[in-house]
């Protein structure tokens, strides 16, 4: 139980400094328009809410620490249902993730390129889908848990590979 609530909380930051490198380096190519700017700003602030609100969830849903490593989780006087909190979170890091990789596209096609160059570029933006397909993977995991629930750590591992 203690590797599970530690995986989550370092993949959790994984993912947070994966999306901030991605904002701000968005912020640093397109330093022209200064609504994409304030764009970029407002989903580095929701994506730090996001982490804060992960953090604080994931230590906070047993009544204390002491009873998620020594306590048995599936009591529900002393802890939460770790799966619907996981699923919930998931599914605002999916949304953050789809407005991430959508942001450029736009951009791509008003640069002043052939519309060739214009297309690829766009289309390499949106490689970062991937990275979305296997948050939806792991929340179907989540969501429906096969025979063997360690599948969804293996998800969660080609999410991260992804990134």
């Amino acid at each position: 139980m203690q590797s599970q609530l530690l995986f989550w909380i370092f993949s959790t930051c994984a993912a947070y400094a994966c999306k901030n490198s991605i904002l701000i380096f968005y912020r640093r190519i397109f330093v022209i328009n200064n609504a994409y700017r304030k764009a970029t700003l407002a989903l580095l602030i929701l994506s730090a809410a996001w982490f804060n609100a992960v953090l604080i969830a994931s230590l906070t849903i047993c009544s204390s620490l002491r009873e998620y490593f020594y306590g048995d989780r599936g009591d529900t006087d002393e802890c939460g249902d770790w799966s619907q909190m996981m699923i919930s979170l998931l599914i605002i890091e999916a949304v953050i993730d789809v407005v991430i990789l959508s942001l450029p596209i736009h951009m791509a096609f008003k640069l002043q390129l052939p519309i060739k160059t214009r297309v690829a570029l766009a289309g390499l933006f949106a490689l970062g889908g991937f990275a979305v397909i296997t948050n939806v993977v792991r929340i179907a995991y989540l969501a429906f848990p096969p025979d063997y629930n360690g599948k969804c750590l293996h998800a969660a591992a080609v999410h991260f590979t992804i990134y």
